[in-house]
């Protein structure tokens, strides 16, 4: 199974959620922004929380983070569907109800299309401002100004990681995690930028 969970227990590939939510909270702690940061795309996970296995890891790895740093969200948005239009509508009301957070995280790079598009609308600049981070590297992330700080899904390592596991007779049936990347970018300010 690649970038799939089995109900039986078999060979499955995929990416580490778990890691990766914590790499976006621990890169906005050195960044110097636990202060003020805002969650886009989904509360905290609960066993009842109708999310995907991937999605609850990865969620669970940003709160692990977040206690681990002695901190939590001073804000969460819930988004049902994580599209760009809820990542605008989300950041739109977000700012509206005069919460400016120093940084957001959101669930996918489409919700950061969207935030990113409410925070310009506003007048306000990236990453001056707000900081922005995301999951997934889309390949317009690199095409935002400036370019969105995300942690990438690594479908070539876990393609390869699959085909090699398929070639091994010996093989051992159960999850094998991948990493995720961090494409760090120009979206995300560090404590000393902030005020230039």
């Amino acid at each position: 199974m690649l970038n799939a969970t089995a109900a039986s227990e078999e060979i499955c590939v995929l990416p580490d959620e778990f890691q990766g939510g914590r790499s976006a909270v621990d890169l906005l702690a050195g960044a110097g922004h636990l202060e003020g940061l805002a969650v886009i795309g989904a509360d905290e996970p609960t066993q009842d929380s109708d999310i995907t296995v991937t999605v609850r890891r990865r969620l669970e790895g940003m709160w692990s983070a977040f206690r681990d740093h002695d901190t939590e969200p001073f804000i969460t948005v819930s988004c049902r569907d994580w599209e760009l239009a809820n990542g605008h509508e989300a950041g739109r009301r977000l700012l509206a109800a005069g919460c400016l957070p120093k940084a957001i995280v959101c669930l996918n790079d489409r919700l950061a299309f969207g935030v990113c598009r409410a925070i310009t609308e506003l007048g306000l600049r990236i990453p001056h401002d707000v900081s922005v981070v995301s999951f997934d590297d889309d390949i317009i992330a690199q095409y935002l100004e400036p370019q969105l700080t995300t942690v990438a899904l690594p479908y070539v390592s876990m393609g390869e990681l699959a085909v090699r596991l398929l070639l091994d007779e010996t093989a051992e049936r159960r999850e094998h995690l991948v990493a995720m990347p961090m494409r760090l970018r120009g979206s995300v300010a560090f404590r000393a930028n902030r005020d230039a």
